[in-house]
């Protein structure tokens, strides 16, 4: 199940990259939120942070979502075949490469889980930021950069205000 999400979160990756409507790239983001929330959820012993980060990055999604369609014409979803063919070869190889590593990480992630298991609530976000989890926060840090110069782009405010007033 985690190699499925890690395979999904990849390919929403590259399927972002490649949208052109703000509606597309809003789904894109929902998908992503997802499947981040349910990883982050198997790597700790409660939900309650991917809980809580799912609530805050729908209620993001929800204010982009209202402002984006309020300024952006609805364009038709167009994908490229030779992009497309691209994408199915690249995610068959990472699918492959998970599944071969996953048998030989097994026993490292065993112990890592086991020892992760081990401690105390309280000490739940101090293990966010160490082995194994410190690549989630990572991964959740690049994402939010990566959303924050989108939103810029597509901003361009040396262009003056966005919405032209009457």
């Amino acid at each position: 199940m985690f190699n499925l999400l890690m395979t999904m979160s990849i390919m929403n990756n590259f399927l972002f990259i490649s949208m052109k409507s703000p509606m597309s790239m809003g789904l894109m983001l929902m998908i992503q939120i997802i499947s981040m929330s349910l990883i982050l959820g198997m790597l700790s012993i409660n939900f309650w942070f991917s809980f809580i980060l799912f609530i805050v990055m729908i209620g993001g999604l929800m204010v982009l979502f209202i402002y984006m369609t309020s300024l952006a014409p609805n364009n038709l979803f167009k994908m490229n075949n030779k992009f497309m063919m691209i994408l199915i070869v690249t995610m068959f190889i990472i699918m492959m490469y998970f599944y071969l590593t996953s048998e030989l990480l097994i026993f490292k992630k065993n112990l890592d889980m086991m020892s992760f298991m081990d401690t105390q609530e309280s000490s739940l976000l101090i293990k966010l930021y160490n082995l194994p989890m410190n690549k989630l926060t990572w991964l959740m840090i690049m994402y939010l950069l990566m959303t924050l110069i989108i939103a810029a782009k597509l901003v361009k405010s040396n262009l003056g205000s966005i919405r032209q007033f009457n």
